[in-house]
């Protein structure tokens, strides 16, 4: 596969992605995974120090009345967590004027509830090719990072830290997470300032273009779905064309996927 011919190659499988993306945003899984995620807070700094200082283990919260709602009810016999909710009352002398207060409420663990189990969305898959793998790790190093294998990420499966050029992935997750991770590294050390919508849609398009092209799977579309949209993914297209082009061809010599 000549230049011409690889890059035509990435440029369709980008409107691949674009297509499935859209279509990925509008499926009844998606769909119904917002639904689920609408219900929960976001809690404040204070009330997540609370939660965390009354319950370690404590992953996902809500009162009890919303867990009945996603079909989920509190054990008996379990105790709740406290935390602040604000109130505000008008001034009685003065109608212009409000006030503010703190009240106690209390909320639960989805470890404290039995129930249907709330909706969720495959990010990434665990599929993993050594030979591949080796010659990412090779263009890591080739521009002065390394990579690192951990036991834990607090949730992510990956990371990119600029400072100590560093790819750190948890032990186990796929190869497409190291080549979305080295999407970062290429394209978004010199630019801090993009929003984090645009970088995930750039990381993670690379990274679904490269996989293509050697034959693995990737859950782009569904990731893509939560960050960035068709639109966005054809606005960044040359940046992610040019990296999954640079990527691919830095570890050319391995075998392609092809429809025979």
């Amino acid at each position: 596969m000549n230049t011409a011919e690889l890059t035509a190659h990435i440029e369709q499988t980008l409107e691949s992605l674009a297509v499935q993306t859209g279509e990925a945003q509008h499926s009844e899984q998606f769909v119904e995974y917002l639904k689920s995620a609408s219900r929960f807070h976001d809690y404040s700094l204070g009330n997540i120090l609370l939660i965390l200082w009354q319950k370690p283990t404590a992953t996902r919260v809500a009162g009890y009345r919303a867990w009945q709602k996603m079909n989920r009810f509190v054990r008996k016999g379990e105790k709740g967590i406290a935390i602040l909710a604000p109130c505000v009352y008008s001034d009685k002398t003065d109608e212009t004027k409000t006030h503010i207060f703190f009240k106690t409420v209390w909320v639960f663990d989805i470890s404290q509830t039995d129930g249907e189990p709330l909706p969720e969305i495959n990010w990434r898959t665990t599929e993993q090719n050594a030979e591949l793998q080796l010659a990412l790790t090779a263009l890591v190093e080739s521009n002065g990072w390394h990579v690192a294998y951990v036991d834990d990420l607090e949730g992510a499966e990956g990371s990119c830290r600029y400072g100590t050029k560093t790819i750190n992935l948890l032990k186990g997750t796929g190869t497409s997470t190291l080549v979305h991770e080295i999407g970062h590294m290429l394209l978004h050390e010199d630019h801090q300032e993009m929003s984090r919508a645009d970088k995930e849609t750039e990381a993670e398009s690379v990274s679904f273009v490269v996989c293509t092209h050697f034959g693995l799977e990737t859950a782009a579309p569904m990731y893509l779905a939560s960050w960035s949209d068709p639109k966005q993914i054809k606005e960044h297209a040359e940046r992610i064309i040019k990296t999954a082009h640079k990527i691919i061809e830095s570890v050319k010599p391995l075998p392609v996927e092809t429809d025979d």
